[in-house]
């Protein structure tokens, strides 16, 4: 009863969105409730309804579409823009591209898919380094991968007995897109059986934007009441959590964190937000994140994090290509930022963490 109650939600709530947006590309999809679809040439994207209103632009889609071929593992799998990168369309301000797939095939299947990754190197996108995750703690490692002998000695040499214990696959990739420069592109790969493994647990649906060479539903749909609490809790719980080491921090007079943790927290509660909130109340918090202080500490921040991966490469990838990747990234320093600039932040921080309480049915807490 509450799976239909929820269904019917979903499907207004997209068709509502179609008709409404300024973006004419939208259209519902009937076969998938709470999913907007659109078309750009080959590539077609599934998008949770809610984020059609801060879906990139056409432009912004183009460059990012270059490289998602090239951090992609299957044509086969599920693939998917996630988080920040589907709030393109009115924030700017990110360090990297986050990308998840949903990983149908067996361990041979993914052995070759991530052989065939990590040869597919360019001029403008190298997969730098990767992070397994078994039952235990992850395993990262760096070039050279040394990826030989199939699946049972990668997974052994990881620390992972069998297929089934392997969790998730994190490929960290350095790429130069136009309009955003050289920057970290990552990829969470999760192996799943079916569209009813629980492992797709591991990321959540509602923060994904399905990417199609064709016009099949998405592997994982919204009409899941448990999982939409899970993901709507979790988001509360990090805002939460990151006001509370923005207080701490500020209180040790560390600026940088206190503005850091505080941008994080307000992310976390603008994606609350676009749920629950349909008159649109996050549009402040976006504004805010376009000001020139989030932006160039977002810059800074990309740079840095392309600059250090791109240092853990030895000699198994043409210096050249790494020199010219090198060579792109900007070489301003991390900003510096100072106690009005972090107290300002927090202070927006804190006021909409208390919209967020009031709005929410969960019981309140003090985030301090």
């Amino acid at each position: 009863m509450l799976d239909d109650a929820l269904r019917d939600i979903l499907a207004l709530s997209a068709e509502f969105a179609a008709l409404t947006s300024t973006d004419d590309r939208f259209e519902a999809r009937t076969d998938a409730p709470g999913y907007v679809y659109m078309r750009r040439g080959s590539v077609g994207f599934s998008v949770p309804y809610y984020l059609a209103p801060v879906w990139p632009s056409n432009k912004t889609l183009a460059a990012i579409e270059d490289v998602l071929p090239l951090v992609r593992m299957s044509d086969g799998s599920c693939f998917c823009l996630s988080g920040s990168s589907t709030f393109l369309g009115v924030v700017s301000s990110i360090s990297d591209i986050d990308c998840c797939e949903y990983f149908l095939g067996d361990g041979n299947a993914l052995f070759t898919a991530l052989e065939h990754t990590s040869r597919n190197t360019t001029e403008s996108c190298l997969l730098v380094t990767y992070k397994i995750k078994g039952r235990d703690e992850g395993v990262k490692k760096q070039r050279p991968f040394g990826l030989n002998g199939g699946i049972e000695v990668f997974l052994e040499s990881n620390g992972i007995q069998n297929y089934d214990d392997l969790q998730s696959l994190k490929l960290d990739f350095v790429a130069s897109l136009s309009g955003f420069g050289v920057l970290a592109v990552t990829n969470l790969v999760v192996p799943m059986s079916d569209a009813l493994d629980e492992q797709g647990k591991i990321s959540f649906q509602y923060q994904e934007a399905v990417a199609h060479c064709d016009t099949s539903a998405p592997l994982r749909g919204l009409v899941q009441p448990a999982d939409l609490g899970r993901y709507l809790c979790f988001l509360v719980d990090d805002a939460k959590s990151y006001i509370k080491q923005a207080h701490e921090a500020a209180g040790a007079g560390r600026h940088t964190d206190t503005f850091t943790f505080a941008v994080k927290s307000l992310k976390r509660m603008m994606s609350w937000l676009v749920i629950i909130d349909p008159d649109g109340n996050w549009g402040a918090i976006a504004d805010e994140l376009n000001n020139h202080h989030v932006q160039a500490f977002a810059s800074a921040k990309r740079a840095e994090e392309a600059r250090s991966l791109l240092d853990t490469i030895g000699g198994e990838i043409h210096p050249e290509s790494v020199r010219r990747l090198r060579r792109e990234i900007p070489t301003f320093a991390l900003s510096r930022i100072n106690e009005k600039e972090a107290s300002l932040m927090l202070g927006l921080a804190d006021d909409t963490w208390t919209k967020v309480q009031d709005m929410s049915s969960r019981p309140r807490g003090e985030a301090t």
